[in-house]
């Protein structure tokens, strides 16, 4: 086994109650509500006589000018941030015109610390620097070892910008931490630039440190700040890494991409071309490190919608067609294959799957188990009708690797749409929203033999629900995701929520709430890595600039952090995720403009890979968590059958770590609890391999 070395650390004060603290930096504060919250943030640190403040929705900083120089720091102490993975804090920042003379200067931003030697200082902010007679505007960075700057002056990034945002990044790998501006801040995305990075070798850190946070301002030269020069930072964020814009590598010009699969070396992503009218059928075969191989494999067939499953030997792919032509919305459509070989030639001629008639509004609608892929569809049932909520049902038909079909069989005893699927090994299960009142979630097992179980309600809450919704399998349970219009019909708030399922059917646990933000968000898709699933949806608060963001859910139904950014840019983003070859790869189609029946316009395709979080992981946000009853305890989760030593000791100066427990993820998770933690002022617990 590979071996792993996490830190958890928990400080119990003298009254014997932890803190929050934990093994990475996690949370955010929007400043909305103008008051500090003193779980998230400690006592300032006053350097002079300066305040910070919350008001008018931000944390605003004054200095009196009375003594030089002068700051304001206010500690993160809701976590700490981890040596062994990686995270990043971030927050947007004012720092207007102001009059300053030679020598003044002003600046706010964020700062970390060695947690064993806060002398030990990286920081990073936007500053308005009079040194000669001129203000320049700049972002600036510094960085001590011992109490010493080893760069006199920091480094500093010319600017035009009054707000914007710096980020600090940590970089577990090389030990790196990174200085990051976006100067228009939140307008239009984020999308950050490096302006500098330092080593911490000379930090003497161990895998048992932990790194210490904190925003504030500070001032040179007696320069008066008052209140309403409005110096200020807004909209902190502290957690783990999104991708990064350079990251993004391209798949397919004017092209739509929802769906691939993995063959052990390649991926094979599903392309709706729109560089022909109509749209043309095509693949894309992508390495693994997220570069083209070949060029677009062309199938000779018009439609939209691809999927695209693998069955050990060849790829199929398939899409919703328009019988070159032929077909449309008075018709129905069809739902046509083709297989591809590992090397991206195409086996064989396209061929039907099914008759017309049906609509194709899923994004997941086909996967491949027990030796069959099962690809399942909207059937209408007077085809002239169109998309009536009376007039359809989720269908489903089996295909067999060497292209014969099975019978096509009706899978939603009542009206039914946009399905996904499935297979936890024994069984494929379908779930689709119930199409008569649109409000219900439901799913049904299906047997590679095409047997069908049960029918059962996933959710049946008053608010309408619509497509997409989307399923994975974690080994043990089944994890449903979808949309619900929670301010009612016609509102336009949508919010995404999520459920576990058992093999068996039953319902595991409450409801979840996987993202309530202003204005809809619709999630795409879901997908597991053997620890946690990604969910990922599309904020459509802005009705020209669709963003993507995603967020981790471990096992038991709890969220593991912050949402992450997957895509900000400029236009209407949308697309899915999966989980293959050790990582996400999260598709992005750019430019995007719906139509009637599906996407009228793209600019382009891309995709990202994103790295899991670390695993194992305590989760800190459950009911699990803290003191209880004569103990003090935890859940940890990660991949199942992995064995995890728990370990603690009183003093990180001089740290003996005593072993507690060794535990085993059965399932996925583990509940830890320590009975003795009253005997000590002061405990730290770190997780190990064994």
């Amino acid at each position: 086994m590979k071996n792993i070395t996490s830190i958890f650390c928990i400080a119990l004060t003298a009254i014997l109650t932890p803190t929050t603290g934990y093994g990475n930096f996690s949370g955010s504060d929007d400043f909305n509500d103008n008051s500090k919250d003193l779980a998230k943030w400690g006592t300032d640190i006053a350097g002079g006589l300066g305040t910070l403040t919350e008001t008018s929705q931000g944390l605003q900083y004054t200095a009196s000018g009375s003594s030089d120089p002068e700051s304001f720091l206010r500690p993160w102490i809701a976590n700490h941030g981890s040596f062994t993975s990686d995270w990043t804090l971030q927050i947007d920042v004012n720092v207007p015109t102001l009059t300053l003379t030679t020598g003044q200067r002003c600046e706010f931003g964020l700062q970390v610390s060695n947690g064993d030697h806060s002398t030990d200082l990286f920081g990073a902010g936007l500053r308005l620097n009079d040194a000669s007679g001129t203000p320049i505007r700049e972002f600036h960075s510094g960085f001590k070892v011992n109490g010493a700057d080893q760069v006199i002056g920091g480094v500093n990034s010319p600017t035009t910008s009054t707000s914007a945002s710096v980020r600090i990044r940590y970089d577990a790998a090389t030990t790196t931490l990174f200085a990051e501006f976006d100067a228009n801040g939140a307008v239009g995305g984020y999308n950050f630039t490096t302006f500098d990075s330092r080593n911490i070798a000379g930090w003497n850190m161990t895998a048992i440190s932990v790194f210490d946070a904190g925003a504030g301002g500070m001032s040179k030269g007696n320069v008066v700040i008052s209140s309403t020069d409005n110096v200020r930072g807004d909209n902190f964020l502290a957690g783990p890494v999104g991708p990064e814009p350079s990251s993004y590598f391209p798949i397919a010009t004017k092209g739509a991409v929802m769906s691939y699969a993995f063959d052990g070396s390649n991926y094979l992503v599903g392309v709706e071309n729109h560089l022909t009218f109509p749209t043309t059928i095509g693949a894309q075969m992508i390495a693994s490190n997220g570069t083209k191989v070949g060029s677009l494999i062309t199938t000779g067939r018009s439609g939209i919608s691809t999927a695209v499953a693998f069955d050990g030997t060849n790829y199929l792919m398939i899409w919703q067609d328009d019988g070159l032509g032929t077909l449309n919305g008075n018709t129905g459509w069809e739902i046509y294959g083709q297989f591809i070989s590992k090397p991206g030639v195409v086996a064989g001629p396209p061929f039907a799957i099914t008759t017309n008639g049906i609509w194709f509004d899923g994004i997941k609608t086909m996967t491949f188990g027990g030796g069959k892929y099962l690809v399942t569809y909207t059937r209408l049932i007077v085809p002239a009708y169109g998309e009536a909520s009376n007039n359809r049902y989720i269908a489903g038909r089996m295909v067999n690797p060497d292209g014969t079909l099975g019978s096509e069989f009706r899978i939603s005893t009542g009206f039914g749409k946009a399905s996904d699927v499935a297979f936890d090994g024994t069984n494929f299960f379908v779930v689709w929203c119930e199409d008569f009142a649109d409000t219900e979630i439901r799913g049904r097992f299906v047997s590679p033999a095409g047997v069908l179980g049960a029918e059962l309600s996933v959710n049946a809450s008053a608010a309408p629900s619509d497509n997409p919704k989307s399923v994975t399998f974690d080994g043990t349970n089944y994890l449903v995701v979808w949309n619900d219009e929670v301010g009612g019909k016609d509102t336009g708030t949508w919010d995404s929520f999520g459920q576990l399922v058992s093999t068996s059917g039953a319902l595991v646990g409450e409801k979840i709430t996987l993202t309530s933000e202003a204005g809809p968000q619709m999630v795409t898709s879901v997908a597991f890595d053997g620890a946690n699933y990604l969910a990922v949806w599309v904020d459509m608060q802005n009705g020209t600039n669709w963003d993507m963001y995603g967020q981790y859910i471990s096992r038991n139904g709890s969220l593991v952090g912050n949402k992450i950014t997957i895509s900000t840019d400029t236009g209407n983003q949308m697309g899915g995720v999966g989980f293959a070859n050790g990582k996400y790869l999260v598709l992005v189609n750019n430019g995007v403009i719906l139509g009637q029946g599906g996407l009228s316009h793209v600019d382009s395709a891309t995709g990202v890979f994103v790295t899991p979080p670390t695993n194992p992981q305590v989760q800190t946000s459950d009911a699990s968590f803290g003191v209880r009853t004569n103990r003090f305890g935890f859940t940890l989760t990660g991949t199942s059958g992995l064995v995890i030593v728990v370990e603690a000791c009183t003093d990180l100066a001089h740290p003996i770590w005593s072993p507690l427990q060794t535990n085993t993820l059965t399932g996925g998770s583990y509940y830890f609890s320590d009975p003795a933690w009253t005997n000590y002022p002061g405990r730290f617990y770190r997780l190990r391999s064994p």
